[in-house]
């Protein structure tokens, strides 16, 4: 499951990005933000579902991460990676145990 963008739209949106009032650069760094951050909500949204009162402990959450990644033939990130994209989407609860996430997983079905 992969946000699919062709060289030309990609060269396209940068340029009308640039004619706003960037300079290339800017307009590259914009893009490249927009679309990561982009691919990681759709991923997330792809695994996890927001609970506020649920809690699902972070290796479990990586785990699952891994094992949808590996399924779809999508790059694995590093767990430091995964930790950090997840504390943009999940609140990050610290306790004496380790790490959770206000997050349940959802159950994914392999066609």
């Amino acid at each position: 499951t992969e946000i699919l963008i062709t060289d030309t739209e990609k060269k396209k949106t940068i340029k009308n990005i640039k004619d706003i009032g960037f300079s290339y650069k800017e307009a590259k760094d914009i893009y490249e933000f927009y679309t990561t951050r982009l691919q990681d909500l759709f991923l997330f949204d792809e695994v996890f579902e927001i609970d506020s009162n649920y809690t699902t402990n972070a290796t479990d959450c990586y785990n699952s991460f891994v094992n949808f990644c590996v399924n779809n033939n999508v790059d694995v990130p590093t767990q430091t990676a995964f930790g950090l994209n997840m504390c943009k989407f999940a609140k990050k609860i610290r306790t004496r145990t380790g790490i959770n996430y206000n997050v349940k997983i959802k159950e994914i079905i392999n066609e």
